[in-house]
């Protein structure tokens, strides 16, 4: 009799523990990955363009980017992301009559336009703007450079930098 107790209890112990070892467990959510709009919030300004394989500072004294700025458009400009869907994107055109003396033209596009990120392309539907954020991998809301490829504009690719990549700072 005690045997058939022992057995009757081994096999009672043996399916309670069964049926609460097969319960399923909470799926695990992973956490985000990548850049959010919230990482790159503030006031982003142009630090140099790498265009072609040549590097154009950002410097008042020097001519380069100037010269460059006579037969290309989008060469230098700053973003500040005041909201998570709003960009204020800043751009100077510059060297359009350059002189010896320095450059004698200067004017300034300023807007504010919606914009989305898509994985690690920051969109900006009203000028087809598209850039690739390029130290996507090492980039976080403490980050103080951004190096953005440009992908593509609504003006046609001879008048950009086309794949030039900006370097901006914050």
């Amino acid at each position: 009799m005690m045997k058939k107790v022992t057995y009757l209890l081994t096999i009672m112990f043996a399916v309670a523990l069964m049926s609460t070892s097969c319960c399923k467990d909470d799926p695990v959510v992973p956490d985000p990955v990548g850049i959010t709009e919230g990482d790159l919030g503030g006031m982003w300004t142009f630090q140099s363009l790498n265009y072609l394989g040549v590097d154009y500072d950002y410097d008042l004294n020097s001519l380069e980017l100037a010269d460059l700025n006579e037969d290309l458009d989008y060469i230098q400009f700053d973003l500040n992301f005041v909201s998570e869907t709003e960009v204020n994107i800043y751009m100077d055109y510059i060297g359009d009559n350059v002189t010896d003396a320095g450059w004698d033209y200067y004017s300034q596009w300023d807007e504010y336009l919606l914009f989305e990120l898509v994985v690690d392309v920051i969109k900006i539907p009203h000028i087809d703007l598209e850039l690739k954020i390029m130290n996507a991998d090492s980039f976080d809301e403490n980050s103080t450079v951004i190096e953005l490829e440009l992908l593509g504009t609504n003006l046609q690719d001879q008048y950009v930098p086309l794949n030039g990549v900006f370097t901006l700072t914050k």
